[in-house]
């Protein structure tokens, strides 16, 4: 039977010598990204995008979350990000959520374990963006909530 070892693991305790582990992989502390909106219209058409925030250069993500009220009987959307300025990062429009579907009922997503943004290190400052996939028709005064968990030291 082999003995295998993880990444860190092998650096940290079978390396001769040692190497030092990344602090935010042995020792991070946890950071937490929240914003929310409130949309002022009914009526929001297909390929509207809410700006949430920046992940700074660094973070690895390790959870996003979507929480939103009834948004009438439509009000699909995604959870992503913007390409970098200096075009180290690519967009990608639902990398963290795709499809929450907020019409007919009060939705929390959470990102799947397939999505493209889970683990994700940024090695450049994005900007997080829910786009709308779907218009909404009774949106008025109603808030989504997002909120991304990320390790940065």
């Amino acid at each position: 039977m082999a003995e295998l070892y993880g990444t860190n693991y092998n650096l940290a305790y079978v390396s001769v010598p040692a190497k030092q582990v990344g602090v935010g992989e042995q020792a991070g502390r946890k950071r937490i990204l929240f914003d929310s909106h409130t949309f002022a219209a009914d009526v929001n058409s297909i390929g509207d995008i809410v700006k949430i925030g920046k992940l700074p250069k660094g973070a690895r993500v390790l959870e996003a979350v979507v929480s939103s009220a009834f948004l009438g009987t439509t009000g699909i959307f995604s959870l992503g990000w913007a390409a970098s300025s200096d075009g180290l990062e690519v967009a990608d429009a639902d990398g963290f959520i795709a499809g929450a579907d907020a019409g007919g009922q009060a939705v929390k997503a959470l990102m799947a374990a397939g999505a493209a943004g889970l683990g994700k290190k940024f090695y450049a400052e994005v900007d997080i963006q829910l786009e709308l996939t779907e218009a909404t028709d009774g949106a008025l005064g109603d808030s989504v909530s997002v909120w991304i968990e990320y390790i940065l030291d």
